[in-house]
C-alpha cells in the first residue's frame, strides 16, 4: 500500500466515504509494521494542522502567542498542555469515527458482522498449469502458471479489489462507478473497464503491464510514482533498482502465453529459466554462469520440454541432462 493509497483512506474514512472493501484495506495495514509506521506520519501531519488552525481560531493576541508556542512545540501549563489536549481531541475524533463506520458496516438485519460476510477466494495455479476465472462482475482473468489471485466473492457496491502474485490477463467489464483495482507488491494499478497483462513474479527480477486496450493507471510502491499507460504501451520495472522503462509493444506477442507458446525476444537464459521452471513445473540449474548472459529469441508453441531444450542447445550451444523434474545444464 504506497502513501497515496493511506492517504486517501485515511481521508474518505474521515469523512465518512469509505467503502466496506476500503476500510478492511485500512484495517489490514495495522497488522504491517512499514504500513503501521506510515499511518502514524499521516496522522501525526493531520494533528498538526488542527493545532494551527486551532491556534489561529483564538481570539486573543495572547492566546494566539500562547497557540504559536505549542505549535512550535514549547510547553503551556494550564491543567493540562493545550497541544495534548489537541491531540487527544484529534485522537479521540478519528478512533470514535472509525469505531462509527465499523459499527455501522458490522450491523446487519439479522445482528450479524458484515465483516463475516465478505468472503474472500484464492486460486492459485501451479507451476505447469493455467486457469481461466470469471469474477462476479464479468471480469475475466486468465492465470498464467505458479499465479494467484485473490479477490470477494462479491464484489463492493463501490469497489472492485484483487490481489495477484504471478501473471495474468484481465480482460475487465466497464463499470465506471466502481473502479477496479489490482494490488500487487510492486504497484497498484486502477482501471474502469480495459485489457491488460500483468507480471509480477516474487522472485523475478522485473515487473511489466502491457496495455491491449484502454487505459491503466499504475501507481509505483517503492518510489510513489504515478504513470498512465495506453493501448500497446508497456511499463518494465526493474525491482532491484526502481528503474522504469516505458515502452511501444506488441501486446499480442506478450499474450502468446494464454494460446500455449513459449515466446522470447532477446531474453536473457536467466529469465528463460524461470520461465520454463513455472511452464513445465520443473527445476533448472545452471552450472556455467557465462551462460547466463546469452538471450534467446523465439517461439515455442505447445511443445515437450525436451524438444525445447534440443532447440536452446543447439542455439545457445550448451548440453543438458533430465532427470526427473531437475534439469542441468552445462557449457559444451
Amino acid at each position: 500500500m504506497n502513501k497515496e493509497t493511506i492517504h486517501r483512506l485515511i481521508k474518505d474514512y474521515i469523512l465518512n466515504k469509505i467503502t466496506k472493501q476500503e476500510l478492511i484495506q485500512f484495517l489490514d495495514g495495522f497488522n504491517e509494521e512499514e504500513i503501521q509506521e506510515e499511518y502514524e506520519i499521516v496522522l501525526r501531519s493531520y494533528f498538526d494542522e488542527l493545532i494551527a488552525n486551532a491556534g489561529e481560531s483564538l481570539e486573543t493576541e495572547v492566546s494566539k502567542s500562547k497557540a504559536r508556542e505549542i505549535t512550535r512545540g514549547k510547553p503551556f501549563y494550564g491543567t493540562f498542555k493545550v497541544t495534548y489536549m489537541y491531540k487527544l481531541a484529534a485522537s479521540v475524533a478519528i478512533l470514535l469515527g472509525l469505531f462509527w463506520v465499523g459499527q455501522q458496516w458490522f450491523k446487519e438485519d439479522s445482528g450479524k458482522a458484515a465483516f463475516a460476510e465478505v468472503t474472500y477466494k484464492n486460486d492459485y495455479v501451479p507451476k505447469g498449469a493455467k486457469k481461466d476465472v470469471l469474477l462476479k462482475d464479468g471480469t475475466l482473468v486468465k492465470l498464467n502458471s505458479d499465479s494467484k489471485l485473490s479477490y470477494p466473492e462479491e464484489f463492493d457496491k463501490e469497489a472492485r479489489n484483487v490481489k495477484l502474485t504471478g501473471e495474468a490477463f484481465f480482460d475487465v467489464e466497464r463499470d465506471e462507478s466502481r473502479p477496479f483495482t489490482i494490488n500487487t507488491s510492486a504497484f497498484d494499478i486502477r482501471v474502469l473497464g480495459t485489457s491488460f497483462n500483468v507480471e509480477v513474479h516474487e522472485a523475478g527480477q522485473k515487473a511489466a503491464v502491457s496495455v491491449k486496450t484502454g487505459k491503466v493507471r499504475i501507481s509505483l510502491l517503492q518510489s510513489e510514482e504515478v504513470y498512465e499507460l495506453t493501448k500497446n504501451k508497456k511499463l518494465i520495472l526493474d525491482l532491484s533498482t526502481g528503474d522504469v522503462t516505458l515502452q511501444d509493444t506488441d501486446v499480442d506477442l506478450a499474450l502468446k502465453w494464454t494460446k500455449g507458446i513459449l515466446y522470447f525476444d532477446k531474453t536473457p537464459l536467466t529469465e528463460v529459466e524461470k520461465s520454463l521452471e513455472r511452464w513445465y513445473n520443473i527445476d533448472i540449474d545452471i552450472k556455467d554462469n557465462s551462460l547466463n548472459n546469452k538471450k534467446l529469441s523465439g517461439q515455442h508453441s505447445n511443445e515437450t520440454l525436451e524438444e525445447v531444450l534440443e532447440t536452446l542447445a543447439y542455439l545457445l550451444e550448451f548440453k543438458y541432462e533430465i532427470d526427473g523434474d531437475k534439469v542441468t545444464i552445462k557449457k559444451m
